[in-house]
């Protein structure tokens, strides 16, 4: 009976060697948690670890062309300012079997803003005319400061092409070409505007008032008026107040 007994006693089974504990967590998770927080450690910590620093510089340069006086002679003495506006068109036919076909016009728009002013020469011929009541000033004719001022930065340019055509950028430039040369010629013919010579009567009498307060206190007391040269002479052919020599 005991060696009954003794084969029926449990056998305790075996232990595996190298088999893992369940609460155990493997090795590859623990490095990448922590590689992961190496990463959002340096994350942290690197911009208040390193510092930066810049620089702003801003330069200007110019190169002299040249400086010129005027000897003190000229006295602007109005100022215009305007919109101008140019066109040109370009329009081509042709003719095929004695069939006229036309291929287009080509046009091009322009406008820019663009101030004129005026001044008179100090050195140029003035007078004086007096009489109990009056004092009149005859001043030199006003001139155009050239060229005129456009504003090329508010410069506008469209242009449409004819559809057989492929000119476009020609026309645009011809129209370029033509700002200077008109302007200066518009310069000219305001002038002699009303406009022009109103503004400019103002400013020359009240410059003169402050020049000729040497005068004596009885002209102070007259009507002071200001005419231009080109205005006694106008209509006349011919000087009516001769200059002095």
């Amino acid at each position: 009976m005991s060696n009954d007994r003794q084969e029926q006693a449990p056998v305790a089974a075996p232990i595996a060697e190298g088999r893992p504990s369940r609460g155990r967590i493997p090795a590859p998770v623990v490095y990448t948690i922590a590689i992961l927080l190496l990463v959002l450690l340096v994350i942290i910590l690197l911009p208040k670890a390193i510092s930066f620093r810049k620089d702003v510089e801003t330069r200007f340069q110019e190169s002299l062309v040249e400086v010129k006086g005027n000897h003190g002679d000229v006295l602007e003495v109005s100022t215009y300012k305007s919109s101008a506006y140019f066109s040109q068109s370009d329009k081509l036919d042709t003719t095929v079997l004695g069939i006229p076909v036309p291929l287009g016009t080509t046009e091009a728009f322009l406008m820019v803003p663009v101030t004129y002013r005026y001044h008179v020469l100090l050195s140029d011929r003035w007078q004086i005319r007096s009489t109990p009541e009056t004092i009149t000033v005859i001043a030199p004719e006003i001139r155009p400061s050239l060229p005129p001022a456009p504003d090329l930065s508010l410069m506008e340019i469209r242009s449409e092409r004819g559809w057989a055509r492929s000119n476009r950028k020609e026309i645009e430039d011809r129209v370029k070409s033509m700002v200077t040369g008109t302007l200066n010629i518009r310069a000219h013919k305001l002038a002699r505007s009303q406009l022009i010579r109103d503004a400019s009567r103002k400013s020359v009498e009240s410059s003169l008032k402050n020049w000729l307060h040497w005068l004596p206190d009885e002209c102070r007391d007259k009507v002071f008026t200001v005419r231009f040269w080109d205005e006694v002479n106008e209509g006349t052919g011919k000087t009516e107040v001769e200059p002095e020599r």
